[in-house]
Formats: structure tokens, C-alpha cells, sequence
């Protein structure tokens, strides 16, 4: 994914307030609020919040107090909605913003090395938090198997063991638990651990091999595969970023 970062402190307006998106890009707000509309969707976006825009999408955004903020200009795959962007756990998302703003300057060497990492656990943390607010479901039969996989994420956990506590076939679980929360069994419990893993990565000086083997990888090298290829970094080059 190519990424650009840029830094604004202390912005009393947009310079451009009515425009087409030329760019999908991320706003994330240190400080400050501003409005925004954009195809019928409205509303305010806050300190710690975040605003998704869309390439070739019509925006209005207007400062309401002055603002501070991070913009990543990215070309790829992203799971962002048009709406305001709420983070559950400001303090993760302040520690971020932190971090960034230490690497907010051009000529800091190697900068793109430890921005992008940065970036994905936004990515990661936004996904994740999407993931577990939606997580439950009317479906009670499915519900069982969601919370039996929760609970038994980083043991040797399988879906045959969830479809049976939930009372139905592995083929009906499937189906059901798809239907429910949007994802596979497999996914939702690659999700958990993958949560998991890049909270030991950022809090402990745990190896690789360690974390792989308490978030219930089969392998480090699974693992290491896995973790690049959901958030675009290896796992050391995450904690790298992180540090």
C-alpha cells in the first residue's frame, strides 16, 4: 500500500471546504472539531475521531474549534464507513496520535518505516472494534458458539467444537453464524487472535515465537504470514513501529 502522512497543528479552517475527493484518505483528530456532509451522510467529528474520504466522493467540512490533525493519503484496500469514526479505546488511539506526531516532521529518517505501522493499528483497531460491536447477535444458537470461541481462542479451539456447543451441524453453524455477524467462524477467531497478538507485540518483549504460540498459531511462521498479510507489516516491523 503506498501511504503519505501529513501534519497540521492548530488549523482555524480548511482551505478548501467544498470539494471532490482526489485521494481515499484518513483524517484523524488530535484536537478540535469540525462538520462534515457528504451524499446525505452528516454530523461532527471529534477529538480522537476520524473521517473517511472517498476518491471521486462530493464533501463539505467546515471547522467548528480549531483542530489538529493527522491525514494519510493511501491507495488499497480499506474497511472504513462514511460516517464519524468513534475509537472505544481512546487511550490506544491517543498513544498513536502520540507516536505520530513524534514522526510528524519530513526529513525524520526513515519515517514511512514507522508511520505505516502506525497506520494499520488504526486500521486494526478501527476494524477490530467494528468487529466486536457487532458481534452480537438475535441468533441465540449462534451466539453460544460466538462466546464458546471467545472464551477459547488461543487453545487448539475448532469450529466443530463451537457448531457443537451451539446445539447445530459445522454446516449449519457456518451458514447461520455468516449470516449473523458477516464473517466465518475461521475469520472471527483469526480476528480475536490477531487482536491479541498485536497487544502483546505493543505491551510485552515477548518474542515472535511466544506470542505465536499464546495467541494459538500453529507455528511462528504461519503467524508471521498471517500478521502481514492483514495488516501490511510483519509482526517486528509492527512492534518497531510502535515502540
Amino acid at each position: 500500500m503506498e501511504l503519505l502522512h501529513v501534519f497540521y497543528a492548530e488549523r482555524d479552517n480548511f482551505l478548501i471546504e467544498d470539494f471532490v475527493s482526489e485521494f481515499d484518505s484518513l483524517m484523524l483528530i488530535e484536537k478540535g472539531s469540525f462538520h462534515f456532509s457528504c451524499e446525505g451522510v452528516e454530523g461532527v467529528v471529534n477529538q480522537n475521531e476520524a473521517l473517511y474520504f472517498e476518491k471521486g466522493i462530493h464533501y463539505k467540512r467546515k471547522v467548528l474549534t480549531p483542530i489538529t490533525l493527522h491525514i494519510f493519503r493511501f491507495n488499497g484496500d480499506h474497511p472504513f464507513d462514511r460516517s464519524t469514526i468513534k475509537f472505544k479505546d481512546s487511550r490506544r488511539i491517543e498513544s498513536t496520535m502520540r507516536l505520530l506526531s513524534k514522526f510528524s516532521d519530513q526529513r525524520f529518517p526513515q519515517k514511512s518505516e514507522f508511520v505505516t505501522p502506525l497506520f494499520f493499528d488504526i486500521v486494526n483497531q478501527y476494524r477490530i472494534e467494528k468487529l466486536f460491536s457487532s458481534s452480537k447477535t438475535t441468533d441465540s444458537a449462534v451466539q453460544l458458539g460466538a462466546d464458546f470461541l471467545k472464551e477459547n481462542c488461543f487453545a487448539s479451539v475448532t469450529v466443530e467444537e463451537a457448531a457443537s456447543t451451539a446445539g447445530l451441524s459445522v454446516s449449519q453453524f457456518a451458514r447461520r453464524f455468516k449470516q449473523s455477524i458477516n464473517m466465518t467462524p475461521c475469520e472471527y477467531l483469526c480476528e480475536l487472535r490477531l487482536s491479541k497478538s498485536e497487544q502483546l507485540l505493543v505491551e510485552t518483549d515477548m518474542s515472535i515465537k511466544q506470542i505465536s504460540e499464546l495467541c494459538g498459531f500453529c507455528n511462528e511462521y504461519y503467524f508471521s504470514q498471517f500478521f502481514k498479510k492483514r495488516t501490511g507489516v510483519s509482526p517486528s516491523r509492527f512492534r518497531k513501529g510502535a515502540i
